[in-house]
């Protein structure tokens, strides 16, 4: 995978480029399962996914090529961690030789053991990337995929998963923009529209309090949640009053 074939990209692209028999928000979900079939089909791995924000300034998962790719997609959703999750809150492509074992997610970890014993990650769980997507300059999802075994990515896989992204970036930008009034293209709006004040609110709470990034987002969305407020909303409110919903002085 240290480099992709032209010829194959500049098919990849074409079939990519012809649109498949559906209408509305159908349209944009099949585009998008397209990007994640022509990924695996063009690379070296054993899945992909693809997550996007939702209206709670979280991700939720989209489309996936494989059981697997959906019990990762699941597990990094329901632990609140992982690569994919550290990707679109980073803004950067991040890495793991062994998902199942990595230090840095632990709950994640967890999460994928349970998946596997359960039976919903049939096939066998190790390197994982995911790189950020972007509409309009500002990160909305995440580039999933995974390897069967654990492995050390090279700078030249990353680069070129990367590259792919980009014309993920591109699917997706045109799918909205043929779209607007679908669901998808609605949340992710709002997604771009809100993200700065999300933005604020998480750093006003890791100053605030002392969390880690990845904490004050997860205590932000537990506000929002709990308030029945949007987190966008909250996350004005902490950084006008300096206070959470709820919070007392």
């Amino acid at each position: 995978m240290s480099a992709i074939d032209a010829d194959t990209l500049a098919r990849t692209l074409r079939d990519l480029d012809s649109d498949p028999r559906a209408g509305g928000e159908d349209l944009l979900n099949a585009s998008l399962q397209r990007v994640v079939d022509a990924c695996a089909g063009l690379f070296d791995i054993a899945g992909c996914g693809l997550m996007l924000a939702d209206e709670d300034g979280g991700l939720c998962y989209v489309v996936a090529t494989d059981d697997t790719s959906w019990a990762i997609e699941d597990a990094q959703l329901s632990s609140g961690e992982g690569p994919c999750m550290d990707s679109f809150a980073h803004d950067r492509t991040t890495t793991t030789g062994d998902a199942t074992t990595d230090p840095r997610w632990p709950r994640f970890g967890e999460a994928l053991a349970r998946a596997v014993q359960a039976g919903t990650a049939p096939g066998p769980i190790g390197g994982l990337l995911g790189t950020p997507l972007r509409l309009h300059g500002t990160v909305v999802g995440s580039l999933d995929v995974h390897h069967g075994a654990p492995l050390e990515w090279t700078a030249d896989q990353v680069r070129a998963l990367e590259r792919f992204g980009r014309v993920a970036e591109t699917m997706l930008a045109v799918g909205v923009q043929a779209h607007q009034a679908g669901r998808l293209a609605a949340q992710l709006d709002y997604a771009i529209g809100h993200r700065a004040p999300i933005e604020r609110g998480v750093g006003y709470l890791m100053a605030r309090d002392g969390l880690a990034q990845r904490d004050a987002f997860a205590a932000l969305r537990r506000a929002s949640r709990s308030s029945r407020l949007p987190i966008a909303d909250v996350a004005r409110t902490l950084t006008t009053t300096g206070r959470l919903p709820g919070e007392t002085s």
